[in-house]
């Protein structure tokens, strides 16, 4: 299988990001692909480019009902906060 990409192409879409207000990405709580980026690791990119986590949808879960992926929406934060 493959691994999962969402965060590389947020990395490729770096500049384009200011002109963004909404993200909604698949993210993966566990490794489910060799050497895949993580939700903490999804989250922290988008930290630092002024987004900020309001909800999760989509949450999959394990046969042992463990989560293993979610689909967070973040957004753009505004002014001085």
């Amino acid at each position: 299988m493959s691994k999962g990409f969402e965060l590389e192409v947020l990395k490729g879409a770096s500049n384009s990001l200011e002109y963004v207000d909404e993200i909604l990405c698949e993210c993966s709580f566990v490794e489910l692909y060799s050497g895949q980026p993580l939700a903490d690791e999804v989250i922290s990119f988008l930290q630092q480019q002024r987004f900020r986590l309001e909800g999760v949808s989509g949450i999959s879960l394990s046969s042992q009902g463990i989560q293993l992926q979610a689909d967070p929406l973040f957004r753009r934060k505004r002014g001085l906060v």
